[in-house]
């Protein structure tokens, strides 16, 4: 219903908005894959030391083999006490501010 009170500059103008995104997120993926790519072939034709940086195959290997010792469950784990931490801690800074500044006005 709306599309056809819209005048034909402006369907052209939206449709080159939408051309414009859809070039610069694939011209972003295609950088990343590139840069994936050359950084793999050099650290295979040993140019890049492995030591230091590593390939990309190793580093999902070596997550893929974190991930099933139940690496994501103790992600959640440590993400779930560290929110908890923070909440009690949050309350007790803010009680102990609270009553420090009612002491200081009665006092």
């Amino acid at each position: 219903m709306r599309d056809k009170f819209i005048s034909l500059d402006r369907k052209k103008y939206l449709r080159k908005i939408r051309v414009n995104k859809f070039l610069v997120f694939f011209t972003q993926i295609g950088i990343i894959a590139i840069f994936l790519v050359l950084w793999e072939v050099l650290a295979d034709l040993k140019i890049i030391d492995s030591f230091i940086m590593s390939s990309p195959s190793r580093i999902l290997t070596t997550f893929m083999n974190l991930s099933s010792n139940n690496l994501l469950e103790h992600l959640g784990v440590t993400f779930y006490e560290t929110i908890i931490r923070l909440f009690i801690w949050n309350v007790s800074w803010h009680s102990y501010c609270n009553y420090t500044m009612a002491f200081k006005i009665f006092i």
